[in-house]
């Protein structure tokens, strides 16, 4: 990952400490500096513009030379501007001080992309896992064992996990009270491509909880990912997978079978079927679409009872209780891959 020097100027020292963590928060590929503004302008003054060559940005905390913020000195405002750069086209940026890390982040790298011509390069890993979670019935715990499992994978497997969830009301908005960009800000700049054209940058969209699990940051109202199209879903998964962020993403579909849903199945190396009480004509249908659609359950299937008592022997599948060690669990889901080749490949190649 390219490192990005900044410095950030500021007679603040507790806004600056607190700005910096922020943003290396977000993300982690930055090498941050704090200096205060007497500092500053005196090396300012010794050694010319030729100082800024030593960052690729310096936010710059007040109005002290506000004629001279051009090039990569970025004014930190204490109000929001309707413009964002400079009308003229000088070339001059600023930011709002108070905005949240993550949309600071994001405006850094599009700053940055415009100031270079270079876009910020994803180094994707060679596969990334895809795991569903789904049920044919409501309240099987699909949510809970996914995020579960995703925690799991971070904190014991050190695998970088997001977490999709295509139920109606997202699950999401517990990882986290702060408010981000929602999930479907970030859809319209990903088919869209908003002003610039370009695919959104991630760190500017996503939430973690305190184990370090991911999740895009949930919409005001009803989440949108359950509407998605097939394609639309496609497209999805292949910008998170070649944004070379993660190893792993989950994607809790609970008991939905739509489009979005389908896709997701479809994409999958494992699918966790989950089930807390035995239903035969539900779980029967359920297997007959899975089957019409052409997701092969004998070959990514696991099946987990979440029930009480023993999983029904009559289903003629394998159950794994998954009242079991969790990070046993996710030993046998991660490395018991029975996939004979994996989706995730197809829909990153399809981009």
């Amino acid at each position: 990952m390219e490192k990005i020097r900044l410095c950030i100027v500021t007679d603040d020292a507790h806004y600056g400490r607190a700005l910096a963590a922020a943003l290396q928060e977000c993300h982690r590929g930055f090498v941050l500096e704090l200096m205060g503004k007497d500092p500053m302008l005196r090396r300012w003054r010794a050694a010319g513009w030729r100082f800024r060559e030593a960052y690729d940005l310096i936010l710059w905390d007040g109005e002290e030379i506000q004629k001279l913020y051009e090039g990569n000195v970025i004014w930190l405002t204490e109000r929001r501007r309707p413009e964002r750069e400079d009308p003229s086209g000088a070339g001059s940026f600023c930011l709002y001080k108070y905005d949240r890390g993550s949309a600071m982040t994001a405006e850094i790298f599009r700053i940055l992309s415009r100031l270079t011509g270079r876009k910020t390069v994803a180094i994707r890993p060679e596969k990334v896992r895809l795991i569903a979670f789904t049920s044919w019935q409501g309240g099987a715990g699909c949510t809970g064992l996914a995020r579960s499992m995703g925690r799991e994978l971070v904190r014991f497997f050190g695998k970088r996990t997001l977490y999709l969830s295509l139920d109606a009301m997202e699950a999401g908005e517990e990882l986290t009270d702060e408010e981000k960009g929602g999930v479907g800000e970030f859809l319209y700049h990903l088919f869209h491509g908003g002003r610039s054209g370009q695919l959104p940058l991630l760190e500017g969209y996503v939430i973690r909880d305190g184990y370090g699990l991911e999740a895009l940051a949930p919409s005001a109202g009803r989440n949108p990912l359950p509407g998605l199209g097939r394609q639309e879903m496609d497209h999805l998964l292949s910008a998170v997978m070649g944004s070379g962020r993660y190893d792993v993403i989950l994607m809790d579909t609970g008991n939905c079978f739509g489009e979005s849903a389908v896709a997701a199945l479809s994409a999958a190396d494992r699918i966790c079927i989950c089930g807390r009480s035995w239903e035969p004509k539900r779980f029967g249908r359920f297997t007959s679409c899975l089957a019409s659609e052409g997701i092969e359950e004998e070959l990514k299937g696991i099946f987990l009872w979440t029930g009480e008592g023993e999983a029904p022997v009559s289903s003629g599948r394998e159950w794994v209780s998954a009242a079991e060690d969790i990070h046993a669990l996710a030993d046998r889901i991660w490395y018991n891959n029975r996939c004979k080749k994996s989706t995730s490949e197809r829909i990153g190649n399809a981009s």
